[in-house]
């Protein structure tokens, strides 16, 4: 009987297996059916207990020969998984014709010179091989019939030409429409979260809004006077509206109100300079506002700065376009649509402007990117509809972090806490959701489609535990009754709740092909190219023909357990992994104040009085976790670290003490020092640990822990030329300046190479009680090379010097070097 091949079902029904015993009648449904109960077993558990995806292997690279990179790929050799739990194994290299396939060769033959989109898939076959005869057919054919003899599992590709949009980020947050702050035409929205109060601001008017029950508190009429933009302090108590000029005064003007009583006339002032239009205005953490200005014009306001007086005044020769302040309050960059950033010092009244080029880029709008690591930058090309993530600290001159397209040009951004996401508000009158933490990590971002807001929305304000945004826009109608403040809630996905809750089976209709690489930007004729780094630009490539394999775009990863370990064990070594930092708690209650001191004596008038007596200080606070100064180091070492070296000697040893040797490795601090976790020398062996080569395998490097004698030393004698090099040292009965670990005569008589190691969490500090800074930076010793910035070649490690470092206490120090025996 003649064997078509059929795709295998992907339905889950009872297994049921055979049943053998003495007797039993064979038929050809028995051995079909062993083999079923089998692989449907072994389908299943792939199905329901691993998913689908590419678990290794499979990629896709350019073709070696130039020839024939305009049409060939070739597939390296793989494993995958698809959603019936199907395997799908390639065992060698495959050169594929992307040509061949009908919907790409539809391009070659009706070229319409627009770019598109190529996934390369695989899917799971069976193919039926080696036909040979049928001996007896149950039909009762003829004899001339043929049947399979083997069934092959095996592959078939496919190229799916402009794919529908793949589904975003699993984890993205979700947005929700909960209300509209009904106000005709709004212009801004300032949030004071400490006192729960939303403002909004008209051409006209100022609205006190209740946050819980969006009911309007009370509004303010500016008079006749056109409004621009709106700000307000952290504490809530001063509100900055921005005010248009009056003629015949060609310039503009802060108003500054008393939040707590917008009745009372706020402090107004006329800025020279400003011009007519709107500016950019910034609140930083220390309650200083920046305002930059079409124009080039920068301003800044301490909390005592009167309106027409702000203490910060400089001309920076570039359009505003964008403004961000830095999280710490010292730092503002404005954008002026070019690929270059104004950096301004927000510490002195100029500002010391810096120019930070940022190549192939054009950065129109600015968000700052918050969290426990250093400020990032996002940075939006209202131009190319495209976003940046920018590190500020690097110098000038270099290339994005990251890059991503955007659905439409951005008019606003705000970075949601902690760093992970950034919402766009684009002139589509749309909010995106962009996941940085993806986009850092160089994974495929694709955003959840745009979620509609409103006509021509203006701004972005988000509160501060990032779950809350207010949009306002200003509608079609000309008198903006149709606008108001949306109000949009921001659900962030539970990672963890998958694994606490009832989910149904994994399942599909039938096998899938899985993506294993996307092609973008690709028209007939040009190149099937990897990657490189750094990336060319869209525009270069373009020129050059050619279009790029992305191996990650749109490929679903399987990771195998050995996968899923190797990414714990390296989270759990560097305490966290490189994943996106989650969001910074509630503030920290506020420390007591300290005391007061007294009042000096006021001197007589006339001549100037003596100076009355300082007050005494306020006790100082507790340190932080992390950096601190003052730490002991290591400033001395008796051998040179990977080098051939002899050991230190043991002088002046008390005939009482016998130590069996006076050849030692000797470590020298810079304060005296004290071993803990024991209650005598035997035990100091597990802090202060010495390994020297055992046996004489040729496979193998042995090394054994040396039992040997550690012991305290002062009075160290140190190279007259080499200030680190130390010689030797007296012994000591208290802690001392230097450790040292007295080799047994054996070891000291063997030529080899030795490994030390100290474990600085259980040396402490005579002087603090503080654990040493073990560790060393760069590849060269002594310890302790953490500067702000350190000079080159740095200095020897001084007492003094060490105090002024910055350091971790803690951790291991680690060394090696070949003994001459």
């Amino acid at each position: 009987m003649h064997h078509a091949a059929t795709c295998p079902t992907c339905q889950a029904n009872a297994l049921t297996r055979n049943h053998y015993f003495t007797g039993k009648l064979m038929v050809e449904r028995d051995f079909t059916d062993e083999q079923h109960y089998f692989r449907e077993r072994l389908r299943l558990h792939n199905q329901r207990l691993h998913g689908s995806g590419v678990a290794c292997g499979l990629a896709v690279k350019q073709h070696p020969n130039p020839a024939c990179q305009n049409r060939y790929v070739l597939l390296e050799p793989g494993s995958a998984v698809d959603c019936c739990g199907n395997d799908i194994l390639v065992v060698a290299e495959d050169t594929v014709d992307l040509i061949n396939f009908p919907a790409v060769k539809s391009l070659y033959d009706h070229p319409d010179g627009a770019d598109h989109v190529l996934q390369l898939a695989i899917c799971y076959r069976e193919c039926p091989t080696e036909e040979i005869p049928v001996l007896y057919d149950d039909c009762a054919c003829d004899d001339s019939q043929c049947a399979p003899n083997r069934i092959l599992e095996s592959y078939s590709l496919d190229v799916i030409v402009d794919p529908a949009t793949p589904p975003a980020t699993p984890n993205q947050p979700a947005l929700t429409r909960d209300g509209t702050i009904t106000i005709a035409g709004p212009l801004a929205v300032a949030l004071d979260e400490t006192g729960g109060r939303v403002y909004v601001l008209t051409a006209s008017t100022i609205y006190q809004i209740d946050a819980t029950t969006l009911a309007v508190l009370t509004s303010v009429s500016l008079g006749g006077r056109t409004a621009l933009a709106l700000a307000i302090s952290p504490d809530g108590k001063k509100l900055y509206a921005a005010i248009a000029p009056q003629s015949p005064n060609p310039d503009g003007e802060m108003w500054i109100y008393d939040a707590t009583n917008l009745a009372t006339a706020p402090t107004t002032g006329t800025l020279t300079g400003a011009g007519a239009s709107k500016p950019l205005l910034a609140m930083t953490s220390q309650a200083q506002l920046v305002a930059a200005y079409p124009n080039g014009l920068a301003l800044s306001w301490l909390p005592a700065d009167a309106a027409g007086s702000p203490s910060g005044n400089k001309a920076l020769g570039v359009a505003a376009t964008g403004l961000a302040v830095s999280s710490d309050g010292t730092t503002a960059w404005v954008a002026s649509g070019s690929d270059t950033l104004q950096e301004l010092d927000l510490t002195v009244a100029t500002f010391n402007p810096l120019p930070h080029q940022v190549p192939s880029t054009i950065m129109t709008v600015l968000a700052v990117l918050a969290s426990t690591a250093p400020d990032k930058l996002a940075a939006g090309d209202a131009t190319n509809s495209k976003l940046y993530v920018i590190d500020p600290a690097q110098p000038s001159g270099t290339a994005a972090l990251a890059s991503a397209a955007l659905s439409a040009p951005p008019i606003a951004m705000v970075g949601a806490p902690g760093g992970s996401w950034l919402y766009v508000d684009e002139n589509d009158d749309d909010i995106e959701v962009i996941d940085i933490g993806s986009l850092l990590q160089g994974l495929p971002v694709t955003p959840a489609p745009p979620f509609a807001v409103g006509p021509k929305t203006e701004a972005l304000v988000m509160t501060s535990s990032g779950l809350r945004l207010f949009v306002p826009y200003a509608g079609n109608n000309a008198d903006g009754s149709d606008g108001g403040v949306a109000i949009i809630d921001v659900t962030d996905v539970d990672c963890g709740a998958a694994l606490h809750q009832v989910r149904a089976c994994p399942s599909c209709g039938s096998a899938d092909c899985l993506v294993l690489a996307t092609i973008r930007n690709y028209q007939p004729g040009r190149l099937f190219l990897d990657p490189t780094d750094p990336p060319p630009s869209a525009a270069s490539d373009e020129a050059n023909n050619i279009a790029r394999i992305n191996d990650l775009d749109g490929r679903k990863i399987l990771a195998s357990t050995e996968t899923l370990q190797e990414v714990i064990e390296c989270m759990l070594a560097r305490g966290g992994g490189s994943g996106g930092v989650g969001p910074q708690g509630p503030p920290g209650t506020n420390g007591a104040n300290g005391t007061n001191g007294t009042n000096g004596t006021n001197g007589t008038n006339g001549t100037n009085g003596t100076n009355g007596t300082n007050g005494t200080n306020g006790t100082n606070g507790t340190n932080g976790v992390g950096l601190t100064t003052g730490l002991t180091r290591i400033v001395g070492l008796s051998w040179k670290h990977g080098l051939a070296s002899p050991l230190g000697k043991i002088t002046n040893i008390p005939p009482s003490i016998s130590l069996g040797s006076t050849s030692a490795i000797i470590v020298g601090f810079t304060n005296p020092v004290k071993i803990t976790g024991g209650t005598g020398q035997p035990y100091w062996r597990n802090v202060f640990q010495v390994e020297a080569p055992h046996g004489t395998d040729d496979e193998f490097l042995c090394a054994c822990r040396v039992n040997g004698t550690v012991i305290a030393v002062k009075n160290i004698v140190y190279d007259t030329t080499d200030k680190t090099l130390i010689v030797s040292a007296d012994y000591s009965a208290t802690p001392g300046a230097g450790i040292a670990f007295v080799l047994p005569p054996a070891i000291t008589k063997q030529a080899g190479e030795l490994s030390v190691r100290l474990l600085g969490e259980f040396v402490v500090d005579v002087k603090n009680g503080n654990a040493i800074a073990a560790d060393f930076i760069r590849a060269s010793l002594p310890t302790g090379d953490l500067r702000i910035a350190p000079p080159t070649p740095p200095p020897a490690l001084t007492t003094a010097l060490a105090d002024a470092l910055y350091g971790v206490p803690g951790g291991q120090f680690l060394s090696w070097f070949t003994l001459n025996a």
